[in-house]
C-alpha cells in the first residue's frame, strides 16, 4: 500500500533546487547532496531519518522546500535549506537570467538570478533549461519522478525529450 506522501504526478507542482553553502557544523550536516527515502517520500539534505513523523518534526524546525501532490495533498520529496538562499525568481526574464522556458501557454518563462542557491519553481512546465550568466541545473518532475538536469557552465542549455513539471533551480 502506498503512504499518503507518495509520488505525485506530472501536473504536480515542479521545483529547483538550488545549493547554499553551508557554514556551520551543523549545517553541513545537512549536505544539499544526501538522499534517503523516508517512507516512499524523497528526502535531500537532511539527518537520517526514521519515520514521516521525523521529517514532518524537522521541516518545521528547519528551512526546506517541499513538493506537494496538489490533488491529494501528499508530500512527494523534501529539499532541506541550512540557509536561506540568495537565489532569486521572476516571471519576466532579464539579460543573464537562467530559466526553465515556457513550453506554451499560459505557462510563464521561471528564470532565476542572483546568490549561490537553490529556488522553489514551481507551477510551469518546460522542455528546456538556459544556464544564462551563471554554473546552474534545474531539477523537474516527470512520471511522478524528480529528475535533475547537469550541473553546467554558463551560456549552457539542456533540452528534455518531452515537456515535464518544473521544480526547482539551482545556482553554483
Amino acid at each position: 500500500m502506498r503512504s499518503k506522501y507518495a509520488a505525485i504526478g506530472v501536473a504536480a507542482t515542479l521545483m529547483l533546487t538550488v545549493a547554499a553553502p553551508t557554514t556551520s557544523a551543523s549545517a553541513s550536516a545537512l549536505s544539499p547532496l544526501a538522499h534517503q527515502d523516508v517512507e516512499g517520500i524523497s528526502v535531500f539534505g537532511a539527518p537520517a531519518l526514521e519515520s514521516q513523523r521525523e521529517l514532518l518534526g524537522l521541516i518545521e524546525d528547519t528551512p526546506s522546500a517541499v513538493i506537494q501532490d496538489v490533488r491529494s495533498g501528499e508530500i512527494l520529496s523534501v529539499t532541506v535549506n541550512p540557509m536561506v538562499p540568495t537565489a532569486n525568481r521572476r516571471n519576466v526574464c532579464q539579460a543573464g537570467d537562467a530559466f526553465w522556458a515556457s513550453a506554451h501557454t499560459p505557462y510563464t518563462n521561471k528564470c532565476f538570478y542572483g546568490g549561490k542557491g537553490t529556488i522553489p519553481l514551481p507551477g510551469s512546465f518546460s522542455r528546456q533549461i538556459f544556464t544564462g550568466a551563471y554554473t546552474a541545473k534545474g531539477t523537474y518532475n516527470i512520471n511522478n519522478r524528480i529528475m535533475s538536469t547537469p550541473r553546467q557552465a554558463p551560456g549552457s542549455t539542456t533540452i528534455l525529450t518531452g515537456i515535464a513539471a518544473t521544480t526547482t533551480g539551482t545556482i553554483y
